[in-house]
Parts: C-alpha cells; sequence; structure tokens
C-alpha cells in the first residue's frame, strides 16, 4: 500500500532529517509527498522547521543587518524627519543635503 511506511523508509526518514536535508528534497527522493514526508517526521518526533524561519536564517546570513534589531536612522533622514516641519522645508532640507 502507498500509505505505509517500511522501518527502513522510517529509518532512512530520520538520517535525512538528522543529516539536515530538506523536506523538498527528501520527499524528491524517496518518492513520496511534501505532505506526507512532514507528517511522518512530525510523528516520529522529528519536525522540521517552518520554513518561514529557515528563510530569515538564511537572510541574516546573507545580510547581516536584516533581523538585528531596529534599524538605525540615517543622517540623511534624521535631518529631514526628525523633527516636525513644513513641506516646504522639508523640500528645501532634501535639495541642500543631496
Amino acid at each position: 500500500m502507498a500509505g505505509t511506511w517500511t522501518d527502513e523508509e522510517q529509518k532512512t526518514l530520520i538520517a535525512m532529517i538528522q543529516a539536515g536535508v530538506s523536506a523538498r528534497r527528501i520527499a524528491v527522493r524517496m518518492k513520496r509527498p511534501l505532505h506526507s514526508i512532514k507528517v511522518r517526521a512530525k510523528d516520529l518526533g522529528k519536525p522540521f522547521p517552518d520554513e518561514r524561519d529557515l528563510k530569515r536564517e538564511r537572510m541574516k546570513i546573507l545580510d547581516p543587518s536584516r533581523g538585528a534589531g531596529p534599524k538605525e536612522v540615517s543622517i540623511f533622514t534624521q535631518n529631514i524627519y526628525s523633527v516636525p516641519r513644513t513641506f516646504a522645508e522639508n523640500v528645501d532640507a532634501l535639495v541642500y543635503q543631496v
């Protein structure tokens, strides 16, 4: 039956999860639906991390300033917007700073 898992398949799944293989790659290699892989992993007590969290971590590696807390305001932005001004004053500030 297509829905049953052999002990060998479950051992392979656990080994691949522990090796850090993504759920999508495991699904392709084991020729099973992605949802099936994720559900079986969760049933075995080895759930995959949320994909959004993984993406967030990858983005931190590529761009360390992302997710590092509040961003610093540049001098350019700070000079224009730190004090309430009229539209004309903001335009003048832009013209003179560029």
